[in-house]
């Protein structure tokens, strides 16, 4: 049989940051990235879906 990964209960770094941070620091990457960086967590997919992160992405008006 296959061996089962376990999972990790230690915290993060990314825990200790405001969701504001971690809005700004995806809003460097493309929307691609920022869409897979949402199924990290559940503080990157609520970072992901704040106006912060896909203002970054938008064109000027």
């Amino acid at each position: 049989m296959g061996r089962k990964r376990r999972v990790k209960s230690e915290s993060s770094p990314f825990d200790f940051l405001p969701e504001d941070c971690i809005s700004y620091i995806i809003s460097f990457t493309n929307p691609r990235v920022a869409c897979v960086a949402a199924t990290v967590s559940k503080t990157f997919e609520s970072a992901v879906k704040s106006d912060i992160t896909w203002e970054k992405f938008l064109p000027a008006e």
